[in-house]
């Protein structure tokens, strides 16, 4: 099973051990809720034991929680292709003239799960917290807020911060003030038994190691939404058990790449559809000076291995050949087509791996073969062993078929099978040489990208939790850009700077593009309203985290249209 990130969050920057487990093999009560209820059910992107974080302001949450427990401001479908401000707790915003002030509208009326209003003292509450919290500060909110009114507030900026601005819009979740405030320690706290703002909401009974289920929210605002009763969560071990139950009709929604779907789904009671998505890299730990420790803090190495990899071959063997192409300093495209510089080497990564080249960067670094057929240097050799989730056939198979490939340059790379709990560990505390993973697109340009994997204030030393810079990255002409593309509105200075970040990420390349990720998408044929290849009104992935929501909310049972 392919997962993205986040994973993180998959899931989004604020905002889950191998148990063999399928719904037809639940309990009694759980078949009960089958029957009587309409509780959608989902494979989850862990295939380990699952472990409960409900804060939606954490790293590590839960899948589900931003999306389908918590809402943000604002929604835009970035899918689509549409910029459009789409109001969720928000009515409406307002810049002042100078761009250093947002001052955003709550709907009346809003209510948390326990019934209590939602306010602008919330908000407050939220961006304070955010502000002084710097591992919750995924979107880099910096200033003072202020209270209007009930259902008014007011966010003042240090600086002129238009696309921070956006990002706050669309990416932060308010938290319950009457709830958070009485939490000893924030930035560890799971929030059991959430008290929610979106569709649903959790009762702690309703969690296991191996499955657990949302229940409709009853002050939800949008009234009569959602129109089924429930969601179920549930672990499967690996790829093989998921698409086993996607093909039995025990999961309605999922994302599992199949490699023959016509001939494997033929029967099946889902309907599938594929579409561009992540992209699948190799992770370098790469800066010394942050605590980083192997050759591959070597550009040259990063750089060898990069030109190392037959992409199309990959595809074929280990993508199954669905997968897209990416670029050098992995902005996507078409997408952001815009924003992409031609002056920046290979706007398309080259198919076909260079060999000559790989060897001669190494050889130009002072690497020398060794009998054995890999450099090494100061009797180092560029062996590398590189953790991917067990169960995630793809990514597996993704790092083997890269490995005997690279045998060939001269450098040797093995998978070493870990668990989804493990794994998040090893990439949140920088715990590794190089590790696969996948880093999510957001925005209609490329800064969101960029800021969340590759500016430094999203990083942290080796042995510290990170937010989202895993590759222990830091660059300042890096964040310089960064800081200009905030502070502006002009196209044209922006692309100016983004020309800069695409040559500055290439040349370092902490992580290393094998290629774009396609999601492949199964959804329950006894339920209408899901993303379709004609109207895409969010990212379909079961995975993604407030599309999530938005899908979860609207999609009804094929009985109610009859």
């Amino acid at each position: 099973m392919m997962r993205s990130r986040a994973w993180k969050r998959v899931l989004a920057a604020a905002c889950a051990g191998i148990v063999a487990f399928s719904v037809a093999a639940c309990d009694g009560n759980d078949a009960a809720i089958k029957k009587a209820e309409n509780i959608v059910n989902i494979a989850t992107i862990s295939t380990s034991q699952l472990t409960e974080n409900w804060n939606p302001l954490s790293p590590t949450a839960s899948q589900g929680t931003c999306g389908a427990l918590y809402e943000g401001l604002f929604y835009v479908n970035v899918a689509g292709g549409d910029d459009t401000m789409q109001p969720m707790l928000g009515e409406s915003y307002k810049f002042s003239d100078d761009n250093k002030e947002l001052t955003i509208k709550l709907k009346d009326g809003l209510k948390w799960s326990d019934g209590k209003p939602i306010t602008s003292d919330d908000a407050v509450y939220t961006f304070n917290l955010i502000n002084k919290t710097s591992s919750l500060n995924s979107i880099g909110w910096h200033g003072t807020v202020k209270k209007v009114d009930d259902t008014t507030f007011t966010l003042i900026f240090d600086q002129v911060a238009t696309m921070t601005a956006r990002a706050i819009l669309t990416g932060v979740p308010l938290v319950p003030k009457h709830v958070f405030e009485k939490m000893d320690d924030v930035t560890t706290d799971v929030n059991k038994n959430p008290v929610t703002s979106g569709p649903f909401t959790l009762d702690e009974k309703d969690f296991t190691s191996q499955n657990y289920v949302f229940r409709a929210n009853p002050n939800y605002h949008e009234k009569g939404q959602p129109y089924i009763d429930g969601v179920r969560y549930t672990s499967y071990a690996g790829g093989t058990a998921t698409q086993d139950a996607i093909i039995a009709g025990e999961i309605d929604w999922a994302s599992n790449v199949f490699q023959d779907p016509e001939k494997q789904l033929k029967n099946a009671p889902v309907d599938y559809l594929t579409m561009p998505s992540s992209a699948q890299v190799l992770v370098t730990c790469s800066n010394a000076e942050l605590g980083c420790t192997g050759p591959q803090t070597d550009v040259a190495v990063r750089k060898a291995i990069y030109y190392g990899m037959d992409r199309a071959q990959l595809n074929k063997l280990a993508f199954y050949g669905i997968f897209y192409d990416s670029s050098s300093s992995l902005t996507p495209t078409p997408e952001n087509e815009e924003y992409l510089s031609p002056d920046v080497p290979e706007s398309t990564v080259p198919e076909e791996a260079n060999v000559e080249k790989a060897k001669q960067l190494l050889e130009d670094a002072g690497y020398t073969m060794g009998s054995d057929g890999i450099y090494q240097k100061d009797g180092v050799r560029l062996s590398f062993e590189v953790p991917a989730i067990s169960g995630w056939t793809e990514s597996i198979n993704g790092v083997d078929v890269a490995g005997q490939q690279l045998k060939k340059v001269g450098i040797e790379m093995k998978v070493k099978q870990v668990s989804a709990n493990e794994m998040t560990e090893l990439y949140s505390k920088g715990d590794f040489q190089i590790i696969t993973e996948n880093m999510w697109y957001s925005g209609s340009e490329p800064y969101d990208f960029y800021n969340t994997f590759y500016a430094s204030d999203q990083t942290a030393k080796v042995g510290e939790k990170g937010v989202n810079g895993w590759a222990r990255y830091s660059n300042k002409t890096v964040d310089d850009a960064l800081d200009v593309i905030n502070s502006t509105t002009d196209t044209n200075v922006k692309k100016e700077q983004y020309a800069i970040i695409q040559q500055q990420v290439y040349d370092d390349m902490p992580y290393i593009p094998m290629m774009r990720t396609a999601t492949m998408v199964e959804t329950s044929k006894e339920y209408t309203g899901w993303v379709t290849k004609d109207n895409v009104y969010a990212a379909p992935a079961s995975w993604n985290t407030w599309d999530t929501g938005i899908i979860l909310r609207q999609i009804k049972p094929v009985t109610d249209n009859k």
